[in-house]
């Protein structure tokens, strides 16, 4: 098979990101909120072959602590890689790319997110 060429550093112009500790706010009567400012988005050619990776290469290019990872971590990035690849900016953040947009932990799911109108 061929080499998968995969520009992920910030001169590539390609990073992944990761939000640690969410804050609480009176709107969500002191839930963890994850609030997203507005911004452009679109899949990168890479998005596919990097989504066929195994969960061992996938897990050494887009963690920053691969040893320490939870064990659903890949099956995460995967998913998180499917919504940029299937979804449109517009779609998430407005016409104009211009509405914030925030979630709040369910209390009666693990890992559970309803969307706040902010």
């Amino acid at each position: 098979s061929e080499p998968l060429a995969m520009p992920i550093s910030p001169e590539g112009g390609h990073k992944l990101s990761t939000v640690h500790g969410l804050p609480t706010d009176a709107l969500s009567g002191g839930a963890s909120v994850l609030t997203v400012e507005a911004f452009e988005y679109e899949a990168f050619p890479e998005i596919v072959p990097i989504l066929r990776l195994p969960d061992h290469v996938l897990l050494q290019y887009t963690s920053t602590s691969p040893d320490v990872e939870e064990d659903s971590f890949c099956d995460d990035v995967r998913s998180t890689l499917r919504f940029i690849r299937d979804s449109r900016a517009r779609d998430v953040f407005g016409a104009s790319c211009d509405e914030d947009v925030a979630w709040r932990r369910c209390s009666d799911r693990v890992n559970g997110w309803e969307a706040l109108r902010i």
